[in-house]
């Protein structure tokens, strides 16, 4: 068993000092910079088109959805950005827990109103 591994190597190095043509340092180089720039256009072609299919996706869907409402396990669904956020901040107005302005933390402790939390209306229950 020894012999073989023995004669393996010492044939596997006969082959590659002796028998294999091996690239001069410039057609390296060549080969490598053209397998990156070949990679770098199609890392450029593949987030174009990802680009495009979620933008496409976005128009698709068009939804916007209340997310507290969401986290609570709610459903609350506007036709447009827009009355989302106007929602959001008459949510924050009221001092609502969980409607809480960009770049403040959320205390837990409503800032205006009476305190209890109210949950957007939902559309169960026979309106549609």
């Amino acid at each position: 068993m020894n012999k073989l591994r023995t004669n393996f190597f010492k044939d596997m190095w006969y082959e590659m000092t002796n028998k294999v043509t091996w690239p001069t340092w410039k057609r390296l180089v060549k080969a490598t910079t053209i397998v990156i720039v070949f990679i770098m256009i199609w890392a450029v072609i593949l987030y174009a088109f990802d680009s495009v299919f979620s933008s496409f996706q976005s128009w698709l869907a068009q939804d916007y959805y209340d997310p507290v409402a969401l986290q609570n396990g709610e459903v609350k669904k506007f036709e447009s950005q827009q009355k989302l956020d106007e929602w959001m901040q008459s949510q924050i107005k009221a001092g609502v827990k969980g409607y809480v302005p960009e770049n403040q933390e959320n205390t837990g402790t409503p800032t205006q109103g009476n305190g209890d939390q109210t949950t957007p209306p939902s559309n169960e229950g026979g309106n549609k």
